[in-house]
């Protein structure tokens, strides 16, 4: 419940100030506070990547407030923690090739890879039949997400000739 809390809290911070949520607070830093669940700015300064002037400031105080909402909060109202399903077979190996391609697109286009996906879309890729991803859409559809697809469907494949890599049709 602490970290679902001061996680809303850095996403309407984030919005508020239009930058992006790592800016306001890291997640490592969060994931501190939430196992801390720390009650004073001292001990929320003692939180790696927390500042003495973060920790006395609004910010600050607004963290330990949400980190108190979050202990009010009875174990009944909480949602039970999602079950990951056994390891899927193969699925480490599929994002690799998927990396792999990425990569490939990516320099042939001269767009960096993360402007196209990065690795939690892979992995949604991988694992699920119709992902929801910016890689799939637009753009990035065009240079990257169709050879995505007819990858995992094994319509395509990717070679090697000494340092060159190719796709070639299966």
């Amino acid at each position: 419940a602490v970290l679902r809390e001061i996680t809303e809290w850095r996403e309407v911070s984030a919005q508020n100030r239009d930058i992006p949520k790592g800016w306001v607070c890291r997640d490592e830093a969060l994931a501190e506070i939430a196992l801390n669940a720390p009650q004073t700015p001292a001990d929320l300064e003692r939180v790696r990547g927390i500042n003495e002037r973060f920790a006395h400031g609004r910010d600050g105080d607004a963290i330990l407030d949400a980190v108190q909402v979050g202990l009010e909060i009875h174990d009944d109202d909480c949602p039970d923690p999602e079950k990951g399903g056994p390891p899927l077979r193969g699925h480490e190996t599929l994002v690799a090739l998927l990396q792999a391609l990425l990569k490939l697109r990516s320099d042939e286009n001269g767009v960096a890879a993360q402007m196209i996906a990065n690795r939690k879309e892979l992995d949604r890729i991988a694992t699920e039949e119709d992902p929801d991803v910016r890689a799939l859409s637009g753009w990035r559809r065009e240079i990257y997400g169709d050879d995505a697809l007819a990858l995992k469907q094994g319509k395509i494949a990717l070679t090697a000739e000494g340092l060159t890599v190719r796709v070639v049709s299966a």
